[in-house]
């Protein structure tokens, strides 16, 4: 992945994402898609990678392809598929109640 724009960020969950996207004004929007425990997520600026079997996020610049990003993606789900459908499953309800979470203690803080 070293063809365009992107770093990568070692986070422990998709909240630690979400947290990160936040602080550096990159504006987590939503998680597109999840396959095999890895999931794509829209950004305001760009597009970013969560790997939720290892905790990396590769976060890619507005500047970067998006057909590059979804292959990029779809080579991460082939990686890491082996895993079986309730490991993948797991995974994604578990960071996505942890990004829930995470949301509402935000929004609580906010009122």
């Amino acid at each position: 992945m070293a063809k365009y724009n992107y770093h990568l960020e070692e986070v422990r969950d998709l909240a630690g994402l979400y947290a990160h996207c936040d602080v550096f004004d990159y504006n987590f929007i939503k998680v597109e898609s999840w396959k095999s425990g890895v999931a794509l997520c829209l950004l305001e600026r760009g597009m970013a990678i969560f790997n939720g079997q290892n905790g990396k996020a590769y976060i890619m610049d507005e500047d970067v392809p998006e057909e590059w990003i979804r292959a990029q993606f779809l080579r991460c789900v082939d990686k890491y598929s082996p895993i079986s459908s309730y490991a993948a499953s797991r995974i994604e309800f578990d960071n996505e109640a942890k990004l829930k979470k995470l949301k509402d203690e935000i929004k609580a803080r906010d009122f």
